[in-house]
């Protein structure tokens, strides 16, 4: 398990302070998901968008990804996990739950 994760910069906190939507989304990723690097991928993005979460390889070979962060940020995030990163292979993104959330300034680790 990853728990290392950085600290949101004080210009990335004023940012997520103006965008009071935060929203919590439940996923699962099915395809050539797993052995191309997908987990560590999603990670990096989700940082970069301060997204908060998790992501794990599921025995099922399908990923569950929980995120929670700003409404447009998490959109972004759907759109580019769609794509997905070379090598890997979308066949389906399922959101399985989709709510209004606080955000709690957490980071975005590999479980599993």
């Amino acid at each position: 398990m990853n728990l290392t994760c950085d600290a949101p910069s004080p210009i990335e906190m004023l940012t997520m302070e103006r965008d009071a939507d935060y929203i919590r989304v439940h996923l699962r990723v099915t395809g050539l998901v797993q052995g191309v690097g997908f987990r560590y991928w999603t990670r990096s993005v989700a940082s970069r968008l301060m997204i908060e979460g998790h992501v794990r390889n599921m025995a099922d070979r399908s990923v569950e990804i929980d995120a929670t962060g700003p409404a447009g940020a998490v959109e972004e995030f759907l759109l580019i996990l769609k794509q997905g990163p070379s090598g890997a292979l979308i066949e389906k993104l399922e959101i399985l739950d989709r709510r209004v959330s606080a955000y709690t300034a957490g980071c975005f680790s590999i479980l599993r």
